[in-house]
């Protein structure tokens, strides 16, 4: 699969593959998700897109858990997360799946986490 977007421009920036004995769920985070679900579907595989919210890391020993402790206090449930590849703005990221996309979006930009969009994707290293 990744050998395919070596002939684009469309950039990983994050990966999760869970595997199991009749298959295997790979979770792409790209920079250019239309082209990318269009190449992945003209080349046979299944796709499903879904949003995510991708937030920068605060600094320090804690920023993972500062997000988490966030969004547990708004009742808002982590249904999976993976570390970004690329460094967007030089700084670490994580993308989350969660179960209220915009009550999480709400209360971390309320709680002044940075929360990239699209573009900052597009413009990361």
């Amino acid at each position: 699969m990744a050998k395919l977007f070596d002939q684009t421009e469309v950039r990983i920036l994050g990966l999760s593959v869970v595997y199991s004995v009749d298959c295997a769920v790979v979770r792409l985070l790209v920079d250019e998700p239309d082209e990318a679900a269009q190449l992945l579907r003209k080349n046979g595989f299944a796709v499903s897109e879904s949003d995510i919210l991708v937030v920068n890391l605060p600094p320090g020993k804690r920023g993972l858990m500062a997000i988490c402790a966030a969004l547990v206090g708004a009742e808002v449930s982590i249904q999976y997360t993976y570390p970004l590849l690329t460094r967007p703005n030089g700084r670490p990221a994580v993308a989350l799946q969660v179960d209220d996309l915009d009550m999480a979006l709400q209360t971390l930009i309320g709680q002044k986490f940075q929360v990239l969009d699209q573009d900052d994707l597009r413009g990361g290293d």
